[in-house]
């Protein structure tokens, strides 16, 4: 009822998880409007996904941006020891919003509820309070800088960088990549390829290489150069001779499969099925049998850094500044309590880091090899793990 009233809509929240017509069919339209604005904090269990339609929905650019997510991590003690392990020790944490009402009065909204369907769905106890003001009153004045502080602090949601907020949430999976070449390799789909290796190490740390697992497969044409990279699924692994043999001799009907056998760290050829390299092939230390599904249409952006890198220092933080403020806890009452609590908290806050994750374009490629540099690059391992920061369609 209240949005339905208002004309502009300003806010600040921890957690989002909803769509935006489970609160209100008008609220895209609402935050679309000049003057709104809504801040997201990142950290999970905030939906990427949601918050990409929310912004779809009001009209969000970069140019004009409505829609901001709090993107800072955090390296200090700020609790005691072991105190909030599995949660961020850095948020965005206000459930505030300001909202105009059409004469020219204000709702203020204070209060304990994410917008996630057990806070506003009635499973959690939670509890807000709604204050009636005059537009011209200290109380919104001060409100309005609050959040419009909060915004400062904040990074327009992008919508080309869905997949790099999934990335730095955690939430997107390592992929296996296999890369070889070989003659006819642009109708791949639907067959069957089998890997054999000579080196048992490829499967020392396990790699991920499981039944049913996913992977990616980009093999080289050897006559043109193109590069076809397709979808495919583990179907089998053994280390066994005898499963082994059983794939070598082609004995579960897969005598039209194609095959190859990696024995260094160079590219790997594919080749048809031959009679004649029967006898090779059992003498492998493993074998993968694997099913190539449809082909991709474009390649994966692919993030090389490591997970230690994704977060760089924010040397211009604003929230560093206001932790250094030594009016920080001027307003409280002067007693060897409080006074004790404000030298405490400023002691904790001397080694207070905080970081913003690296720029998506310092972190992400096309990937998009040619097979002369497939070719150049040494293939240490039969799989690859790669980082994703979008998917393929």
């Amino acid at each position: 009822m209240s949005l339905s009233e208002a004309t502009c809509y300003r806010g600040a929240i921890a957690y989002w998880t909803v769509g935006p017509q489970y609160v209100s069919d008008v609220f895209p339209e609402l935050l679309g409007r000049e003057n709104s604005f809504l801040c997201i904090d990142f950290a999970l269990p905030t939906s990427v996904a949601m918050l990409a339609g929310l912004a779809k929905a009001s009209g969000q650019s970069l140019t004009d941006p409505h829609l901001f997510l709090h993107l800072r991590s955090f390296k200090g003690q700020p609790e005691v020891t072991n105190a909030g392990r599995d949660m961020p020790q850095h948020l965005l944490h206000p459930k505030m919003f300001l909202i105009d009402r059409r004469d020219e009065t204000a709702e203020l909204w204070v209060g304990s509820h994410n917008w996630t369907k057990r806070a506003i769905g009635g499973l959690n106890f939670e509890a807000t309070i709604v204050i009636h003001l005059l537009r011209q009153s200290p109380l919104y004045a001060e409100a309005l800088a609050e959040l419009e502080y909060m915004r400062s602090c904040c990074d327009a949601f992008d919508l080309e960088q869905a997949g790099y907020y999934l990335w730095l949430q955690g939430l997107v999976p390592e992929h296996l990549f296999f890369e070889c070449e070989g003659k006819q390799v642009q109708a791949l789909s639907d067959q069957r390829l089998l890997l054999f290796g000579g080196n048992a190490e490829d499967f020392t740390d396990s790699d991920g290489v499981h039944v049913n697992r996913p992977v990616y497969l980009v093999v080289g044409d050897s006559q043109s150069g193109k590069i076809h990279p397709y979808k495919a699924t583990i179907r089998t692994v053994s280390l066994q001779q005898t499963d082994i043999a059983k794939l070598a001799h082609g004995q579960a009907d897969i005598t039209s499969a194609r095959w190859l056998y990696r024995t260094d760290c160079s590219l790997p050829v594919l080749k048809q099925h031959d009679p004649e390299h029967v006898a090779e092939l059992t003498q492998a230390a493993y074998c993968v049998d694997l099913q190539v599904g449809e082909p991709m249409k474009e390649y994966l952006h692919i993030l090389s850094i490591t997970k230690k890198d994704r977060w760089r220092p924010d040397p211009m933080s604003k929230l560093k500044t206001r932790l250094q403020d030594q009016n920080l806890f001027e307003s409280y009452e002067k007693t060897p309590e409080r006074n004790s609590f404000a030298e405490q908290a400023k002691d904790l806050n001397k080694d207070v880091k905080i970081l913003q994750p690296a720029p998506f374009q310092a972190v992400a490629e096309r990937y998009t090899p040619t097979l002369h540099e497939l070719r150049q690059k040494i293939h240490p391992k039969l799989f690859f793990r790669r980082q994703t920061a979008e998917s393929l369609e």
